[in-house]
């Protein structure tokens, strides 16, 4: 993880803000009052703000609705892992997290877990009817 000081601050990328914030090793305002301080140009510090910003955003960012659909009924990413949608357009687990998007990920699991319970339900409701 790079540090943050002044040298370095510039270099940070998005996802870079994410990891931090999401490690818990700063609170987005913190985050904020910390560049706030650093002796950086305005132009530099906007733009870094920004990039914290989009940090905090891409953290908080959930799964649509219809992406939320889907992996109820189609839950097989936690029955066969993140390759059963790897070479799909649904959801790249590891891309996701690189990127920074954790409740995506979260969500994912969550729901892929509702929609197994769906069917474990469904398919108990008809082996007791039989």
């Amino acid at each position: 993880m790079k540090k943050l000081e002044k040298e370095t601050i510039l270099n940070f990328e998005v996802e870079d803000f994410s990891h931090y914030l999401y490690q818990g090793k700063s609170t987005p305002q913190s985050l904020k009052n910390t560049i706030h301080n650093l002796d950086i140009s305005e132009e530099g510090r906007i733009k870094v703000l920004k990039r914290v910003d989009y940090a905090e955003k891409r953290i908080k960012k959930p799964l649509s609705n219809s992406e939320t659909f889907l992996y109820i009924i189609i839950p097989f990413g936690v029955v066969f892992g993140h390759w059963a949608f790897s070479k799909t357009n649904f959801i790249d687990l590891q891309e996701e997290k690189r990127l920074g998007y954790y409740t995506r990920v979260k969500e994912f699991y969550l729901y892929s877990k509702v929609g197994l319970a769906f069917y474990f339900i469904v398919a108990s409701l008809f082996a007791f009817i039989k």
